[in-house]
Parts: C-alpha cells; sequence; structure tokens
C-alpha cells in the first residue's frame, strides 16, 4: 500500500504551516502580562491531543461498530468546532 504516502508527505508540509500560523496567532492576541500561561495551556492541549487521538482513534476503530463509530465521532467533533466557531464573537466587539 504506497498510496498513503504521497498524502502523508502533503499532509506534513501543510500541518507545520497550520503549527506555525496557529501558534503566531496565540501570540499575536494574547495579552504581554499572560502570554506565558496562554502558550502553555495552548502546548498542553495540542501536545496532549497529538498523544491521545491517536490511542482513542484506534479504540474506537477495534470496538463494536469500528470504522462507522470513529467516523461518526469524528464527524460529531467536527460539528462541535464548527458551531463553536461560528458562536465567537469579533474581537474587540462589546454586547449589547
Amino acid at each position: 500500500m504506497a498510496w498513503p504516502i504521497p498524502w502523508a508527505a502533503l499532509a506534513g508540509l501543510f500541518i507545520g504551516a497550520i503549527n506555525v500560523t496557529l501558534f503566531d496567532n496565540l501570540v499575536s492576541v494574547s495579552p504581554p502580562t499572560d502570554r506565558t500561561g496562554y502558550v502553555t495551556i495552548y502546548s498542553t492541549v495540542a501536545n496532549g491531543a497529538l498523544f491521545l487521538g491517536p490511542i482513542h482513534a484506534s479504540v474506537l476503530a477495534e470496538s463494536a461498530g469500528g470504522l462507522v463509530l470513529a467516523l461518526r465521532a469524528a464527524a460529531s467533533v467536527g460539528l462541535v468546532a464548527g458551531m463553536l466557531l461560528a458562536l465567537r464573537r469579533p474581537a474587540g466587539v462589546v454586547p449589547g
């Protein structure tokens, strides 16, 4: 199975750019006095997801329901992330 290799290489290129962009955005919007705390929380959550994500996915894929259950879980996470993104307020906008 050689077909995943080009896709993995392409994903590796884009994932690096996405990580740098997310970190740069975090640094640019966080207040200088609390920046260390924000970067610490970001790093902890990102590395925790990188560690636990594959473990969780393999457990889901091998359980009853297999791939269908894993795809439903991924779709649910995407739906929640999209809803949270749609509900966020732009920076500097005061409600009311």
